[in-house]
């Protein structure tokens, strides 16, 4: 019986937990059971924990503390085989790190917007803004080169948008191309006319498109540094409009357009301001810029009113652009945009892993995430849920068939699935009648009959990309529930270790199962296989490429796994069932990722306290992920901004 129950029954009152003492009541039970192995140049798995002499020193390292925290709970650490603290050392540790973490002193732990950064818009939002600045559906960017990762995980993040010459380039001859292409309307407001010279004409169209452009008012001295080019076009004798869009080329290869500058007012942290909060807000949820209500109550001056700003993010949620956020943060946060790219099933092995099969899983987690968005859904859906989103291709690949509501009969002989036992239709699906179809994906909600599939475990693009080409594996899948579900990511592995083979294949008379055994009973494996194989082990019913089987290799499939708490299950349902009990592991994950994509940037030790601030007010909201995007849009780090000196102290 595992002792998780019991620090429950001795946890802390709130009172006692005020008046721990680090020094006398949690550095000792740390150096009895962790500095050994934490401590040292050789720290294992390269944490460390021996110099936290102080509160101060831990939040210079609040993500390992973070881990540390919930590993305590979880009694996955110290190991089985080492001497274990009493329920109550566990529980006093436990009870002053949340504390620590949740509550953090001011006078040690400053407050701080994040360092600013000049941030270069990426390949996708070069190619939305330039969508909405010019009225046309040119791509340009897609020529661009590949735009980096970096901390957080996303394309977005301004510390890798660097601009090699190549980008450059690119840049100019694009900006030939945009203004030719665009709508008349878009790039001359004003025609020369009796009452208008032509000059103020063109300087009227020119300071009306760089306001746009550039997304905050144009200064004068920008206008009229292009109205000079507009002058000497016009000079040469090319007609007006030719004669302005020479001078607008120019604004699309200024920094102000591409770049979404800020800027600083003086040394101390400030607000941004109205038109500043804009474009981060539009940006953060459309991946473009402002439009013209956003644009119009960021200069009356409103859009730091709370009610204001909650106005405008219902408004923009409830838009068809927020399907950007939904494909460029649900797909980089998944990984399910390696669907297109890294992921290769065999293709004599699996025949039935077409396009048009791979296209469809790609598009479910995004249009189930747009959904959720659309219908300030509980996040939680996410862990599991009694629909999905799926389109006619994929609905037949799951074994339904959507149209008007029929589903598959089940082993009906229609579904290429069902040729063997163990590739046969999953029964467990119908199609909810009626339900909304989707605009783009052309996908459409439909019901599920039980927990086997549901949230984005069980969906075929997650279950493919953490596959190898002939195999499933496990280690893939537990690692990845690990990372973008619990952000509990396991250390790399010891070097020269022996890999397992590409097949599930029965050798030696051992199933693979067995034989992945056999390896994670290797000391230097053990440890972080007992928390990642489990979690693959529970979606062993899907095979390489999402489709429900009973047997794998000859044998009957063995779902069966149990958590490092002790806690057993058999299949997926029961293990997402152990899932969402970790679901403010879940949450704080989900919005550390959403904080990272929203700030363009990778989060610091003086963020945690703030992410886990909007965690606590997300659970009292019934995990509704319109509170979480509240809770980012009204954050500190994502209205201030650090200015030309270090922040010393919290405001």
């Amino acid at each position: 019986m595992f002792r998780l129950a019991l620090i429950a029954s001795v946890a802390l009152p709130a009172l006692v937990r005020a008046e721990i003492d680090f020094a006398k009541d949690v550095r000792p039970v740390l150096e009895t059971y962790c500095f050994k192995c934490h401590g040292g140049e050789k720290a294992k798995a390269g944490v460390k924990l021996h110099s936290a002499g102080s509160a101060a020193e831990i939040y210079r390292d609040v993500g390992t503390w973070d881990k540390a925290l919930e590993e305590l709970r979880d009694e996955s650490m110290p190991p089985d085989d080492k001497p274990q603290p009493s329920a109550e050392e566990r529980a006093r540790v436990v009870a002053w790190l949340e504390k620590t973490l949740n509550d953090p002193d001011p006078e040690a732990f400053p407050r701080d917007p994040g360092r600013p950064f000049l941030h270069r818009l990426s390949k996708l939002e070069y190619n939305n803004t330039v969508r909405d600045l010019l009225g046309i559906d040119s791509r340009p960017a897609d020529a661009f080169p590949p735009d980096g990762g970096g901390g957080g995980g996303f394309d977005n993040n301004s510390a890798t948008l660097f601009v090699p010459p190549v980008l450059m380039e690119k840049y100019l001859a694009a900006a030939t191309k945009l203004v030719a292409e665009a709508k008349p309307e878009r790039v001359v407001s004003t025609q020369p006319s009796e009452a208008l010279s032509k000059s103020d004409a063109a300087r009227k169209s020119i300071a009306d498109f760089t306001t746009r452009a550039f997304r905050r008012p144009a200064e004068a001295e920008e206008v009229e540094a292009l109205t000079n080019l507009f002058a000497a076009a016009d000079g040469r004798g090319e007609p007006f409009q030719d004669a302005v869009k020479f001078a607008l080329r120019a604004a699309l290869a200024s920094p102000h357009f591409l770049f979404r500058v800020e800027q600083s007012a003086g040394t101390e942290a400030h607000r941004v301001n109205g038109h500043e909060l804009a474009s981060r807000l539009s940006y953060f949820l459309w991946a473009t810029m402002p439009d013209e209500e956003l644009f119009r109550v960021a200069g009356e001056g409103k859009l730091h009113d709370r009610e204001v700003l909650g106005a405008q993010v219902r408004r923009m949620l409830q838009d068809q652009k927020a399907r950007a956020f939904a494909e460029n943060f649900a797909g980089q946060w998944l990984r399910v945009h390696e669907l297109k790219t890294f992921a290769q099933p065999d293709a004599n092995k699996f025949p039935e892993f077409t396009p048009e099969v791979r296209d469809s899983m790609h598009a479910e987690p995004i249009e189930f995430f747009h959904a959720l968005l659309r219908d300030d859904g509980n996040a939680l859906r996410l862990l599991d849920a009694d629909y999905t989103y799926a389109n006619a291709v994929l609905a037949k690949y799951y074994g339904l068939d959507p149209v008007e509501g029929a589903a598959f009969p089940r082993h009906c002989g229609r579904c290429p699935l069902s040729a063997s036992p163990s590739r046969r239709a999953d029964p467990r699906f119908e199609v909810e009648p009626a339900s909304p179809v989707s605009e783009g994906a052309r996908t459409q909600r439909v019901a599920l009959r039980d927990k086997t599939r549901g949230g984005v475990l069980t969906m075929g693009a997650v279950l493919t990309v953490t596959s190898y080409p002939r195999r499933t594996s496990p280690v893939l899948r537990g690692k990845w529930v690990l990372e973008e579900i619990l952000g509990s990511p396991p250390p790399p592995p010891p070097p020269q270790i022996k890999s397992l083979p590409d097949s599930d294949k029965v050798r030696d008379g051992k199933s693979f199962r067995q034989q992945l055994e056999q390896h994670r009973a290797e000391a230097n494996c053990a440890g972080c296989h007992k928390r990642m194989d489990p979690l693959g082990f529970g979606l062993e019913n899907f095979d390489a490429i999402g489709r429900w089987r009973i047997e794998a290799g000859g044998q009957p499939v063995d779902a069966t796994g149990e958590m490092v708490t002790g806690e057993k299950f058999s299949g997926p349902a029961e293990m997402k069932a152990l899932l969402l009990k970790k679901k403010d592991a879940f949450a704080r994950n989900l919005a550390a990722k959403m904080f990272a994509y929203a700030l363009n940037r990778g989060l610091e030790h003086y963020d945690i306290p703030t992410v886990r601030h909007t965690v606590q007010r997300l659970g009292k909201d019934d995990y509704r992920i319109s509170t979480l995007i509240m809770g980012i849009v009204e954050s500190y780090p994502f209205q201030q901004r650090r200015g030309t000196a270090p922040v010393a102290t919290r405001p």
